[in-house]
């Protein structure tokens, strides 16, 4: 004699199903469009978008990171070595050197979109921008009197110096 055998659950599928049904209605009362983000159904660039971070730290992040330590070390290097110790102290090649040391280290967390630092350390990007500004203004201001130096002025001054 055989029998079949209902499962033992069976009253508690329907309340499953309920519970399942339930649920999804729940999820599209709050994220409509939930349906139309299923996997694979979305053209390549899409997924960019949505792991932007990881492309970002991939192909922008780790590439500055590395390189921006071997500037630092270059410039170290040479300021050390063919300028015999920042020509015996100048202070301008040692403040260059600090200065892109410190600009170096506060781009880490802008180029790897650390969300903290973005939101909550605005002071030190602030910091860093002015200081930036400044420091270009030096150089630029340094440049144009060096070339009116250069091309403005008489030959007779010129020959003076």
């Amino acid at each position: 004699m055989e029998r079949e055998l209902e499962p033992l659950n069976k009253p508690f599928v329907d309340i499953e199903y309920d519970i399942e049904r339930g649920v999804d209605t729940l999820a599209e009362d709050i994220f409509p469009e939930g349906r139309a983000f299923a996997v694979g159904e979305h053209p390549w660039y899409e997924y960019i978008e949505y792991f932007r971070w990881i492309v970002n730290f991939v192909f922008v992040g780790s590439p500055w990171f590395v390189w921006s330590i071997v500037l630092c070390v270059i410039n170290l290097v040479l300021n050390i070595l063919l300028n015999s110790w920042w020509a015996d102290g100048n202070l301008l090649l040692v403040f260059n050197t600090g200065y892109l040391i410190m600009q170096t280290i506060m781009s880490w967390p802008l180029i790897f979109e650390i969300p903290f630092y973005l939101k909550h350390l605005r002071f030190f990007r602030l910091f860093s921008v002015t200081w930036a500004i400044l420091y270009m203004s030096f150089y630029f201001f340094v440049v144009i009197d060096w070339v009116s130096q250069i091309y403005l002025e008489p030959t007779k001054t010129y020959e003076e110096y």
